[in-house]
């Protein structure tokens, strides 16, 4: 037995001769390899410009990464977020680096979900991820927008911020530079395909310009995928009517046009696409829906019609309005006609099918109601100029709005940070800015600050930071000494019951301007820098809508004119 034992022993020493000289020689994985030896798993030579692993066996050698992603322990499923059932065919054929790999697998199973939370969607659950695995070109820009978004969501999701570096931005921008050099490679292609992949490319750049802050870029991509599509269909019948060979996808139409619509009140100027004059869409009377989705898309034409006349009118002084009364009522009265056949359709699908939708139609049903209440109060109260007593009439159209987005965000098992659809922040700003009841208007800006997120070019932290600099102008104007601040007389009422003076209410302004301040990455402000210094260098800030009510408030009050650049 002792023998026997002996005998494994030799042979399971290093010095045995089975096996000596056959052993695998394992190093340190290399993290500046090429991309091609990388995505085959070798050790690169790392020889400059072309690595020789590759030229000496004819394979094309990919270059290599400047900027990679930094090292992080593997993240468990997440509980909170929705299981959604995605398409993917089949994985790319080109060779993919384990840091596009990762980024991939965060697209599918975080970003997706997230922008799908509002309203589902065939655009990412299908089109976007079956041309990630066929086209390099979205291939690429999918990577960069999930690096930025993984990178935003691991400091917190800071919004409207413009970084100097960030090892997640660069990387991002590398992945851009490669989406680019695709397009332009294509760029003489007859491929009908290509007018999808420019499309979705272009809505890609869009978003992940959004995260960042860069406003400027990105409705400079808004406006060249609706001028894409102005030359299409200009040449084309409607694209709802043509085969899928030959048109571009129905669902990249209606989100580029639903972006437009959104850019409406940041002064880009999007005409109407031929989706708009389907019959689907409501036309000029009223009309039954079937389904949430049905009432989704014909809402966007009255979406339109009132974004395109309030935009224009706020900040406008008595005096501008006095002037040109009565071309203003004619647009008001026309935009009503529109929002008021919609709303009578809608009514009848809400009050017919709420009880037989899921939770999250239900959801969805919701915020397209909250948005038409907000339009409602928008069009009546849009011309009231400087009378503010006037807005005391609408009290009760502002609370049953605050209630409303009160059971919308408290449905959401995790509120998404993310969104191309328009939700609660547009409705919910105006009823921080106009409503004079101070604790419906406080309520309207506690739900601003407890959900930090996107909704397409809306940006719920630098809404909530102008609503909040705009009360604390008003009162601040109105008690003027300490002993006003202190008088019984004034008591705001929060969510929570709790009775708050108005000194209280000041510190609190100051409170929430800082945290909103540091949530835009703007480090430690003092809760005192203007919401347009916040906002830094954007070229199209000046045609905001939201912009020129701020400043119409700056003119009232006489309220900080330097800082306001007014």
């Amino acid at each position: 037995m002792k023998k026997i034992q002996k005998s494994c022993r030799s042979l399971q020493s290093p010095g045995a001769s089975m096996g000596t000289g056959h052993r695998r020689t394992v190093g340190r994985k290399s993290r500046t390899g090429c991309r091609s030896c990388r995505a085959r798993r070798i050790k690169c030579d790392e020889t400059p410009d072309k690595c020789r692993n590759c030229t000496s066996t004819g394979r094309v050698c990919d270059g290599y990464d400047v900027h990679r992603l930094p090292l992080t322990k593997k993240a468990g499923v997440d509980a909170t977020v929705p299981v959604v059932t995605l398409v993917i065919a089949h994985r790319p054929t080109w060779p993919m680096t384990s840091d596009e790999r990762r980024c991939l697998s965060y697209f599918q199973h975080r970003t997706v979900p997230m922008i799908l939370e509002f309203y589902d969607s065939s655009l990412w659950r299908e089109v976007v991820l079956r041309m990630s695995q066929s086209e390099p070109a979205v291939y690429h820009a999918v990577i960069a927008l999930s690096a930025v978004h993984q990178g935003m969501e691991m400091r917190g999701m800071p919004l409207l911020i413009q970084e100097a570096y960030s090892i997640w931005n660069s990387f991002a921008l590398e992945q851009l530079g490669r989406a680019f050099s695709c397009l332009i490679k294509r760029r003489m292609s007859q491929d009908p395909r290509l007018r999808d992949v420019i499309l979705t490319c272009c809505l890609l750049f869009i978003m992940l310009d959004l995260l960042r802050g860069r406003y400027d870029d990105a409705f400079r991509h808004l406006k060249s995928g609706l001028q894409i599509l102005k030359e299409y269909t200009a040449q084309k019948a409607p694209v709802s009517r043509v085969p899928w060979e030959e048109a571009v996808e129905p669902c990249l139409v209606e989100t580029f046009d639903h972006l437009g619509i959104q850019s409406t009140l940041f002064g880009v100027e999007a005409s109407r696409l031929p989706i708009d004059d389907e019959s689907k869409q409501g036309g000029g009377s009223s009309v039954a829906f079937d389904s949430l989705e049905q009432a989704r898309q014909a809402f966007n034409p009255t979406l339109r019609a009132v974004y395109q006349f309030t935009g224009p009118c706020m900040g406008l002084s008595a005096v501008e309005i006095a002037s040109n009364y009565e071309a203003l009522q004619s647009g008001q009265l026309a935009a009503w006609s529109s929002l008021s056949q919609y709303m009578d359709s809608f009514q009848h699908f809400y009050r017919r099918s709420y009880s037989a939708l899921s939770a999250k139609e239900r959801r969805g049903a919701d915020m397209l109601y909250l948005q038409q209440l907000g339009l409602a109060v928008s069009l009546k109260t849009c011309l009231l100029g400087g009378n503010t007593p006037a807005y005391e009439h609408y009290t009760s159209d502002y609370r049953k709005i605050v209630l409303l987005a009160e059971r919308i965000v408290k449905s959401f098992p995790e509120p998404p940070a993310v969104s191309i659809n328009t939700g609660v922040i547009p409705t919910l700003y105006r009823t921080a800015m106009v409503c004079r009841d101070h604790s419906i208007r406080w309520r309207a800006i506690e739900l601003l600050q407890a959900w930090p997120h996107r909704e397409g070019p809306f940006d719920s932290n630098w809404f909530l930071y102008v609503a909040l600099e705009t009360m604390k102008a008003e009162l601040l104007t109105k008690y003027k000494s300490q002993e006003n601040k202190s008088t019984p007389g004034f008591i705001i009422t929060d969510s929570r019951g709790e009775e708050l003076s108005l000194n209280k209410v000041l510190v609190k302004i100051l409170e929430n301007q800082r945290h909103t301040a540091r949530a835009m990455g703007k480090g430690l402000d003092d809760g005192t820098s203007s919401p347009l210094e916040l906002a830094g260098a954007v070229k199209c800030m000046a045609g905001w809508a939201c912009v020129r009510a701020f400043k119409a408030v700056v003119r009232k009050y006489n309220w900080r004119k330097d800082s306001a650049g007014c």
